[in-house]
């Protein structure tokens, strides 16, 4: 394709004719660009990046709809896809198809879908928006001192699934283990959505901090809760729950998978975490206490008898892998 924005022409038969749940007019001019007003001053956001991957239509719209999901459900979801010259026409028509199937299933309309050719682009990717004018939650905001730290279903979900659906990597690993292992694997992303989670802990009291784990990891996001809410914490690295196939799919590809994009999984803070625990599962939802926050500074991993402070991750595993 050429460099640039897409032409109308080739946006309407790739993408508009894929996205029937939407709210571009099928006879008005369908250049992606849509304005939508809103009576509601209460209107919020959330926007969270996806490197190109054959999963990355859905993953666009599960991604943007947690990073909305602690704050309140997202309504609509905007899409912005920036391509190299190589990328196929093709390939857009399947992110746009799949990104429309996924929003049907949650509910979301999908308020604009552009597309971006630009020259010299290593790798495509596309930004994800989820906007709401629902009532927002913003009680579960700061975590304090003295509380269970949980952590629900199990970490570097959607980074694995995002791997294993990259033919490169996927062509590395099938050496080492059957397809069967690795379609295992990518179903992950069936996994992704927090909604099930949310609903059941929404209102316990004893919660004082929600927020989807998504970039850096479980790293990333325990960092980010201690400098937010002014707490330390104690992890107990042994209790970070990983499904088995992204341990050996992380050491087979040389994987940190401590700082690999966790979508798909909830960091909370409560003062009674056995309960939380007790909830969740009485839905059939995994979740475990990995550690207490503190009141000093200091953010402590525990390994059996090693003791390390945490220090800030810099970027997450994916860029580096998928980047």
């Amino acid at each position: 394709m050429k460099t640039g924005r897409m032409p109308e022409n080739i946006w309407k038969r790739s993408v508009r004719k894929n996205l029937d749940h939407s709210f571009l007019d099928k006879e008005g001019i369908c250049d992606g660009n849509t304005v939508i007003s809103y009576d509601s001053n209460n209107f919020v956001s959330e926007m969270c990046m996806v490197p190109m991957c054959p999963c990355m239509g859905r993953m666009a719209v599960i991604l943007a709809a947690n990073a909305l999901a602690v704050r309140t459900k997202a309504e609509y979801i905007e899409l912005e896809l920036m391509l190299d010259g190589r990328t196929p026409e093709e390939y857009v028509a399947h992110i746009a198809k799949d990104a429309d199937d996924e929003s049907k299933k949650h509910g979301i309309k999908i308020a604009g879908f552009n597309v971006h050719v630009l020259p010299g682009l290593k790798r495509p990717y596309v930004l994800a928006t989820a906007f709401s004018s629902k009532e927002i939650c913003v009680k579960h905001d700061k975590a304090k001192p003295g509380q269970d730290i949980i952590i629900t279903k199990w970490a570097a979900l959607s980074g694995t699934a995002m791997i294993v659906s990259d033919s490169e990597c996927r062509e590395k690993l099938l050496e080492t283990y059957s397809d069967d292992y690795i379609k295992r694997a990518e179903s992950f992303i069936d996994y992704l959505s927090v909604y099930d989670e949310m609903s059941v802990i929404k209102d316990f009291d004893t919660i004082s901090y929600i927020s989807p784990i998504s970039e850096t990891g479980i790293y990333g996001r325990l960092w980010n809760m201690a400098e937010r809410s002014g707490v330390g914490f104690e992890i107990d690295l042994n209790k970070i729950p990983f499904r088995q196939e992204t341990v050996e799919i992380c050491n087979g590809l040389d994987i940190d998978p401590y700082i690999l994009s966790s979508s798909g999984s909830l960091l909370i803070t409560a003062d009674d975490g056995d309960k939380i625990i007790k909830a969740l599962s009485a839905e059939g939802i995994p979740a475990e206490i990995i550690g207490q926050t503190t009141d000093k500074n200091d953010k402590l991993i525990i390994n059996k008898d090693e003791e390390r402070y945490l220090t800030k991750p810099q970027s997450d595993e994916i860029y580096r892998i998928l980047g």
